[in-house]
């Protein structure tokens, strides 16, 4: 698997939810993490990280990411 120091982070599309994707076909796309319906997300941004946590719409963590900067 490529590794890129790039990263893209997509969230909110109109709010269209539960389309029936499956979680199988994220892997297919190399998606990290996908989520087929409503949430929201806290993100933390420091000199040294990024953080971010995705809720799903009763306020349950769904998927956490975490990214430090190497010196």
């Amino acid at each position: 698997m490529f590794c890129s120091p790039l990263h893209f982070l997509t969230s909110g599309g109109g709010s269209k939810a539960w389309r029936g994707r499956g979680a199988d076909e994220d892997k297919d796309l190399g998606l990290q993490f996908y989520y087929d319906g409503q949430g929201f997300a806290a993100v933390s941004v420091a000199p040294s990280f990024f953080h971010i946590d995705f809720y799903d719409i009763s306020g349950n963590i769904l998927h956490t990411l975490h990214l430090s900067k190497k010196n």
